[in-house]
């Protein structure tokens, strides 16, 4: 968990995030989002989820430093999401693995990216809306995870929603930490989620 432990060295860690061009800065939310798709069943890998959050706010604190900060918000979440939707979704691919013949890989495959470009939408709103509110204390912390609380919360609802890969998710179901969910349901869960996995990431 080098990602992690380099948080000691918060300034040098704030300048390479601030300093990356626009498509390492792409390509590394991308790979971020694919992280997190291994904290979910049926790897249940949680550090490897806390690594990818703590990668997203790095990415956001660099954001919001920039002219256009909803805008580069945005554009990270959206990565972020297409990372995790496509490495998480690879399963819708074969259903059209039916007919294969008429579908196939050639349906498949965009079928699966188009979907998880859809979701990834709902990420990108999340982050703008977390930096819109963006503090450089622990503050945006609480942000962060507000705003993907209620874009969490939009994705399973609208149009009958769709609450795949919830952050909520990441606990293993019958742990105590996972009965939380009992009391403030997938999404208060979710919300408890985000907080404490974007901790790591404060050096303030």
């Amino acid at each position: 968990m080098n990602v992690i432990a380099s948080n000691a060295h918060p300034s040098r860690i704030h300048a390479w995030f601030a300093a990356l061009p626009a498509w390492p800065r792409r390509g590394l939310a991308l790979f971020a989002g694919a992280l997190a798709t291994l904290g979910h069943a049926p790897f249940q890998l949680v550090l490897v989820f806390v690594a990818a959050i703590v990668i997203l706010v790095w990415l956001l604190d660099a954001a919001a430093s920039r002219e256009r900060k909803r805008a580069a918000a945005f554009g990270i979440g959206w990565w972020f999401g297409l990372g995790h939707f496509t490495t998480g979704l690879y399963w819708v691919s074969s259903a059209f693995m039916v007919d294969s013949d008429s579908f196939g890989p050639l349906w498949g495959v965009p079928a699966t990216f188009a979907l998880a470009g859809g979701l990834a939408i709902f990420w990108g709103v999340g982050c703008m809306l977390a930096v819109s509110l963006w503090t450089k204390d622990v503050r945006r912390i609480a942000a962060l995870a507000l705003a993907v609380f209620i874009a969490e919360w939009l994705r399973g609802n609208i149009l009958t929603g769709f609450p795949w890969l919830l952050p909520g998710y990441i606990w293993t179901p019958g742990e105590p930490v996972s009965q939380l969910a009992s009391i403030f349901g997938i999404y208060g869960l979710t919300l408890i989620t985000t907080i404490v996995t974007s901790l790591l990431a404060i050096d303030d």
